[in-house]
């Protein structure tokens, strides 16, 4: 039947009905009263393939080849049909099959594609954090990808829009990024896009011409009417809710398929038959086009939304200007309700939910508060200091506070903790004073006098980690590195006053606090005042006298300056050459300094030149290993080495450990050393103790340590993750949470060698599975048939399993597999190799979280007490590894220019904070991370991934 026959069919009461109810002529809404987030919803990618070069299709299946072993599906495939055959032919009963169904792998599709979006507001020219990431999808079945910005449609301005890039897994990280889409937010009317448009996807490789052609019109035309999924809905809620009596001859699908709101002309039209048949029409218009377009739906609101700000209440009262909600569309008569309501309930998205009007009293604005905080942002400090946070004010900052110091605060809230400053100094706020920091105009002298000599100095207690932002990148006075403030670096002189009030501050702290930071106080270095012709900065200073003073300090300063001063190292930023080299000799300088300085105390000058010599002496064992082939070969020859004719060093001299200065060793237990079977061939030493260090040794052998030294690897990102897992479990057990958590320390002696602890009496899950099949008999095994003992270990087990399952999370951790999963013989598992963070993994399609079937199993399944039981722990450690997020980013913060190749810009931060759900409140957040455990333990494709690893494993 035709659309022009259709509408005759329909009731003119219909008609009317539905052009008043959903069809908006008459009425608008402004889009200054829409309270609600920005957001888009991405449905579909239209000629995806042109966007592909040659050389990308041909990388791409080449490397789908190289990675998928099609014989290897084609066994287990068959392996299956043939189990399926077998329950035909045995007649199993259906209900008992179906309780334990699984999903099989004859179900199993390969991804069509493997890419991500990210999205960033852009609003008045200026971009708006945080931005957002899709996750990485495969086909287009699922393609609905919602995205919703932490701004309000209320803020926009005309020229605001949505920069969408395209990013490809399938293609290398420099070539990754294949198109990128600019979604504006209003048309050229100044209205508001609503329900579904199309927008060009631009390469990356060429420069594309942005003028729509005729073809982009018709295409937008032709998707913008097809609304049959929202229109359904809205009939299903409206039409029963209001009765609308429907013609016999056309169903409530047949009418939305008749209608459609044409937006150049602003009236409703009969849909063509052209429209119709939108199908055959969309593929017939893509054929006629080389480009590639991204479908995005936008919000659909009842009415027009055109671009108009806010009205003051005079001109309310004059005009009697209102927007129509529900009660004054029925009742047209009614004159009176010319009250402006801030929009809720009008939205139809489905992907919203729409929460409870807030507090009026909350909405209010205080005009006193105003005045104060104009006058305070203006450098007045005369009535700051009688501020008085409003109930709306303290809601926002508490919501700010949590968040990374390094993201830029936008005006207004610049503005809010400014004026607040005394008030939050007064009340000590924990996470303030970095807030405020950030909200003083640096290089305007008067306002940083106010706040170094009123706020900063007089601060009741200025933390460890605030001191660490003081003397971060945001403050920088070194032009080799700047800082983010434009403008400033030409008058850096508040910010080198800061930069000393920080030093001054971290001598109040003590030696164990400071070891714990050192690692992040030598990166500060970098930031200081300092060249090749004076090293001697405040910060250099204090480091070497207080480092002179304490053995263990001094030890762990010498090998992190010993890192930054290599010069083999092949991942600095990106600075010009001779930059890269006056870093470089900067740290060598200091370097020799401390040597020096390390004179006037013997004892500990003594202890460093032992360290040295004694990993000279590992590295001479390592470099002549290197030129041995094959592993049997190698350890023959390390046997020699250590244990031969020859007097060696190792043997008759004492050495002091340069991973723990505090033990001495002597000699080697010949037998227990052994060279590693992987690509750098560590070389794993077994020292003897010497007595009068024994105590010092916090392991049960107390006769010896162990340790692996690897040669030819950088170890910095090792260290920075196990210093980082070693702060979260001071975290949670300043709450009483012990997550028997494994502490080994890594220790980088230069940019390509350093030390691992060997954790004793440890074996990985997948020898467990190899000779157990399960880790369950494994336990039963050590416990010799004592149930308590085995329940204590069992306990250990989840406890510990918790724990990594958070940390590895939030970190990303990635390349989990089990040779990097280890089990001690307490029962505690504990994680090794830190290759891949923030997210990276050379893995397919890895699991949010670390947890395979055969951990779940060993607590007895995913319906068993047990797991529930593991659920809970880890919620219990992200909530409170979630309100310190911001001491945990920030950290990260000050290793950005360290060189270490995972962590080289701010970016992978914004990955690390998402971690967190800094949009969520407690509730949402604790869904969120009980969602992403629920699809680990699901996840069908990395089991798939671990079988070949093992099968890799057995044909070494």
């Amino acid at each position: 039947m035709s659309a022009q026959n259709q509408i005759k069919d329909i009731n003119p009461k219909i008609k009317e009905k539905f052009i008043k109810e959903y069809l908006p002529q008459k009425y608008y809404h402004r889009h200054s009263d829409i309270d609600i987030f920005v957001n888009i919803t991405i449905t579909q990618i239209l000629n995806y393939n042109t966007l592909l070069t040659a050389e990308n299709s041909e990388y791409i299946q080449q490397n789908f080849n190289e990675n998928y072993n099609y014989n290897y599906y084609d066994e287990i495939i068959e392996q299956k049909k043939q189990e399926l055959d077998k329950i035909k032919k045995e007649g199993i009963n259906t209900s008992e099959k179906n309780k334990n169904k699984k999903k099989s792998i004859l179900s199993f599709e390969f991804p069509e594609f493997e890419i991500y979006f990210i999205a960033k507001l852009f609003v008045d020219g200026m971009e708006r954090k945080p931005e957002c990431q899709t996750k990485l999808l495969f086909n287009s079945k699922n393609m609905n990808q919602y995205i919703s910005m932490r701004f309000k449609y209320k803020d926009l301005t005309t020229d605001s829009y949505i920069n969408l890039n395209l990013y490809s897994m399938q293609l290398p990280e420099e070539k990754s990024l294949l198109a990128t889409a600019k979604i504006f937010l209003f048309d050229d009317n100044l209205n508001l896009y609503q329900g579904r448009h199309i927008f060009p996807l631009n390469k990356t490789q060429i420069k594309e011409n942005n003028d729509i052609n005729l073809i982009d019109k018709e295409l937008d035309m032709l998707i913008n009417t097809f609304y049959e999924k929202e229109f359904k809905q809205t009939l299903n809620y409206y039409g029963d809710k209001e009765g609308i009596p429907i013609n016999n001859n056309m169903s409530n699908k047949d009418i939305f398929n008749t209608y459609f709101f044409n937006y150049e002309k602003n009236i409703p039209e009969i849909k063509t038959e052209y429209m119709i048949n939108y199908d055959n029409k969309l593929q017939d218009l893509l054929t006629q086009t080389e480009k590639a377009y991204i479908v995005i739906k936008f919000p659909s609101f009842k009415n027009t939304v055109i671009y108009e700000e806010d009205i003051s209440e005079d001109y309310k009262k004059v005009f009697k200007y209102s927007i129509p909600n529900k009660e004054n569309i029925n009742n047209a008569n009614n004159t009176n309700n010319n009250i402006i309501n801030k929009y809720t309930s009008w939205i139809y998205d489905p992907s919203i939910n729409i929460g409870k009007k807030e507090n009026d009293f909350l909405k209010r604005d205080n005009p006193i508060s105003e005045k104060f905080s104009i006058l305070a942002r203006g450098n007045d400090d005369l009535f700051s200091r009688d501020m008085r946070l409003s109930p709306v004010d303290r809601i926002k900052i508490n919501e700010l506070l949590n968040t990374p110091d390094f993201i830029k605060l936008e005006n207004k809230d610049i503005t809010l903790f400014w004026s607040y400053r005394y008030e939050l100094k007064k009340n000590n706020t924990p996470y303030a004073l970095t807030k405020i920091m950030n909200s003083v105009k640096w290089g305007d002298v008067k306002s940083e006098n106010e706040f170094l000599k009123n706020i900063l100095i007089p601060w009741p207690k200025v933390e460890i980690y605030d001191i660490l932002y003081m003397l971060s990148r945001k403050f920088s006075v070194n032009k080799l590195y700047p800082n983010n403030d434009e403008g400033i670096m030409n008058n850096l002189n508040g910010m080198k006053e800061l930069r000393r009030i920080a030093i001054k501050k971290l001598g109040e702290h003590s030696n164990e606090e400071l070891n714990f930071i050192l690692l992040q106080l030598v990166q500060a270095i970098r930031y200081e005042d300092i060249s090749v012709k004076d090293i001697n900065t405040d910060l250099v200073k204090f480091l070497i006298d207080r480092c002179c003073k304490d053995t263990v300090l001094a030890s762990s300063f010498f090998w992190f300056i010993e890192c930054e001063a290599d010069s083999s190292d092949q991942n600095n930023p990106k600075n010009k050459k001779n930059e890269k080299n006056d870093i470089i000799t900067i740290f060598d300088m200091i370097k020799k300094k401390f040597l020096e300085e390390l004179k006037k105390y013997p004892e500990t000058k003594s202890i460093i030149d032992n360290e040295i010599e004694f990993k000279e002496e590992l590295v001479k064992i390592s470099s002549k290993l290197s030129h041995v082939s094959k592993v049997d070969n190698k350890k023959r020859e390390l046997r020699k080495l250590i244990d031969g004719d020859e007097k060696n060093m190792m043997q008759e001299t004492e050495h002091y450990l340069p991973i723990d200065p505090k033990i001495k060793i002597k000699g080697t237990i010949a037998q227990e050393c052994s060279v590693f079977k992987s690509a750098k061939c560590p070389v794993k030493y077994t020292f003897n103790v010497t007595p009068e260090t024994k105590e010092n040794n916090l392991l049960e052998d107390k006769d010896h340590f162990r340790i692996m030294f690897k040669y030819g690897d950088d170890l910095r990102q090792d260290q920075l993750i196990l210093q980082m897992i070693n702060y979260m479990d001071s975290l949670l057990k300043k709450v009483h949470l012990d997550y028997e958590f494994t502490s080994y320390k890594v220790l980088a002696t230069s940019k390509s060698d350093g030390f691992v602890e060997f954790v004793p009496n440890s074996t990985t899950i997948f020898d467990i599975l190899h000779t157990h099949k399960e880790i369950k008999p494994y336990y039963e095994e050590l416990s010799n048939g004592n149930k308590d003992v085995l329940e204590s270990m069992l306990n250990s087990y989840i406890n510990s399993c918790a724990g990594y399952c958070v940390v590895t999370y939030i970190l990303g951790i990635g390349d989990r597999h089990l040779e990097n999963l280890m089990i001690d013989n307490k029962g505690r598992l504990f994680h090794i190799d830190f290759g891949y963070i923030l997210g990276k993994d050379p893995k397919p399609y890895p699991p949010p979280i670390k947890l395979c079937k055969e951990m779940v199993d060993c607590m007895g399944g995913k319906n068993s007490p047990k797991f529930e039981e593991f659920k809970q722990k880890c919620v219990n450690a992200y909530w409170v590894l979630r309100e310190n997020a911001k001491v945990i980013v920030n950290m990260f913060y000050l290793m950005i220019d360290s060189g270490i190749p995972e962590l080289n810009n701010v970016e992978m931060l914004n990955k690390l904070n998402d971690k967190f759900a800094p949009g969520f409140n407690k509730q949402q957040a604790q869904n969120s991370l009980l969602s992403n455990l629920e699809e680990s333990v699901d996840a069908f494709f990395p089991v798939l991934m671990e079988k070949i690893h093992k099968w890799a494993q057995y044909m070494k």
